[in-house]
């Protein structure tokens, strides 16, 4: 290869070996050598004119004392010349030990411009250095919220005596997603809620962990499930930012009797009840998610669906993400779920065993699955 066609370009190095570069340049030529430099030439100049003007008889005082004067105006000129390099070469060592430069302003226009880019690169090594840690920072907050996150997912809840309540989640990745809520009323009946927030991360976890909170604070006194979702709607609309919203169905259950009422706020996917014989019912309610409006519409867009749940029933709430799971290609849908439910024995954590028997499925939102079970009087399996 020709000298002409060899590139020219330089490989880049890594950010690390800026450090080692610096202390190159810095060592390469120190201020000493840029006075010295400057100042032979003058020297030169004022011992070629001492010789010119004794071979022409000059009085060698007038010739000293004038060669004296070059010199030191020779000496002056150096430093003066010297210096902006003497203040480049100082902005180096002090960026290498990473110090701030001061920068100049006299010398050259290349040493000028050559300071000018000194000091934009510590200001972009410096903003770098402030990015990092403002990564490092947010991605701690982020995994600290994703295990408190987390915290707030149990399996199963206290339930009055006569009724079992499992949970089982399956996570899509992102924070946020699904919650569920099971507590018991003033009247010994259960209320179990699954909710579900618009979009995904930070904001949505802590939008889902307010209206839990919310929840629980009603729960003592729900005595129905349109009614609590009214006074969930009152007090979340205000506070949601417009375009966000919260989804929820909600089961209360009377242990005793079985008696129970559904109903649902922008949930689309309808409660299943499955009977041990493998029969199961798809239980339907209309209403329009919490926090898009907080008066008389979203009142009396609320349905309520009752129904009894008999000795070893269970009643079944899904996520939209699980009903929207693709196994071998199919969606998995309502019908899947109530498939894998009536394969599914098991005394507890029913709800963990009937994703297992759903078997491997692709999600792209949290699969969230919720399983009511009434049992016998003094059964706690």
């Amino acid at each position: 290869m020709s000298k002409a066609s060899r590139p020219t370009t330089r490989p880049t190095k890594p950010v690390d070996d800026t450090a080692e570069d610096l202390t190159a340049i810095r060592k390469t030529k120190g201020p000493r050598g840029g006075l010295a430099t400057a100042f032979a030439a003058p020297v030169l100049i004022a011992v070629a004119l001492l010789l010119a003007a004794t071979f022409a008889g000059a009085s060698p005082t007038v010739v000293r004392v004038g060669c004296v004067v070059i010199a030191v105006v020779a000496w002056i000129a150096a430093r003066a010349a010297a210096a902006p390099v003497s203040a480049l070469l100082a902005d180096v060592d002090a960026l290498a030990r990473g110090g701030q430069p001061r920068g100049t302003s006299s010398g050259s226009s290349d040493v000028v411009a050559l300071s000018a880019a000194i000091k934009s690169m510590w200001t972009n090594l410096k903003r770098g250095e402030r990015l990092r840690k403002d990564l490092i920072d947010a991605g701690r907050d982020v995994r600290a919220a994703a295990t408190l996150f987390e915290r707030q997912r149990p399996t199963s809840f206290p339930m009055p005596d006569g009724l079992s309540v499992y949970a089982a989640h399956r996570t899509a990745g992102a924070l946020g997603g699904t919650l569920v809520g099971a507590h018991t009323t003033r009247e010994g009946r259960a209320l179990v809620c699954l909710l579900g927030a618009s979009g995904d991360g930070t904001a949505a976890a802590l939008l889902l962990a307010s209206a839990r909170a919310y929840a629980k604070a009603l729960a003592p006194d729900v005595v129905s499930p349109r009614r609590f979702l009214k006074d969930l709607n009152a007090l979340l609309a205000p506070e949601l930012p417009h375009g966000t919203f919260v989804t929820a169905a909600v089961v209360l259950v009377d242990p005793t009797s079985g008696s129970c009422l559904y109903a649902s706020a922008g949930h689309r996917v309808a409660a299943l009840r499955v009977k041990p014989t493998g029969s199961a019912r798809r239980l339907q309610s209309e209403g329009i998610a919490l926090g898009f409006e907080a008066g008389p519409v979203f009142d009396r867009s609320l349905e309520e669906a009752p129904f009894v749940l008999d000795a070893d029933e269970v009643c079944i709430l899904a996520s939209e993400g699980l009903a929207a799971a693709t196994v071998a290609g199919a969606t998995l849908g309502e019908a899947g779920i109530a498939r894998a439910a009536v394969r599914t024995q098991a005394d507890d954590d029913v709800a963990a065993r009937v994703i297992d028997a759903i078997g491997t499925f692709d999600h792209s939102a949290d699969a969230t699955l919720v399983v009511i079970r009434r049992t016998p009087p003094g059964d706690r399996s």
